[in-house]
C-alpha cells in the first residue's frame, strides 16, 4: 500500500472527500516545465491525451501551457483524510493500492 498526498483548494477537497475504500482512482501529475511546481489531481475516470483525447492510465498525456501531465496508474482506495493545514493549505491522504 501507498499514500497519494495531494494539497488542492476546497473544490478538490470535496471531490475527493466522496471517495470511498473499493473506488478505482486515476491520479495524474502536472508539471509546470518552466516553474519546475508539480501537482496531482486525482479522478475516477483515466486521463486522456491532449491532441487524440485516448484515454490512458499510465505515462504522458500530453504538454499544454507549459504544463505536462502524466498519469500515474489506477489504485483501489483503501482511506481517505482531508484536513485544512495551520498555513491554511488544504491536503488530501488517499490510501491506496495497486
Amino acid at each position: 500500500m501507498k499514500t497519494l498526498t495531494i494539497y488542492g483548494d476546497w473544490q478538490a477537497m470535496e471531490r475527493i472527500a466522496e471517495l470511498r475504500p473499493g473506488q478505482v482512482i486515476y491520479p495524474v501529475q502536472h508539471t509546470n516545465i518552466r516553474t519546475g511546481h508539480e501537482s496531482i489531481s486525482v479522478d475516477t475516470r483515466p486521463g486522456r491525451t491532449n491532441l487524440s483525447g485516448e484515454e490512458r492510465t499510465e505515462g504522458w498525456l500530453g504538454t499544454t501551457n507549459d504544463v505536462a501531465a502524466h498519469a500515474l496508474g489506477a489504485f483501489e482506495v483503501v482511506s481517505v483524510r482531508t484536513r485544512t493545514l495551520r498555513d491554511g493549505r488544504d491536503r488530501a491522504d488517499i490510501r491506496v493500492r495497486s
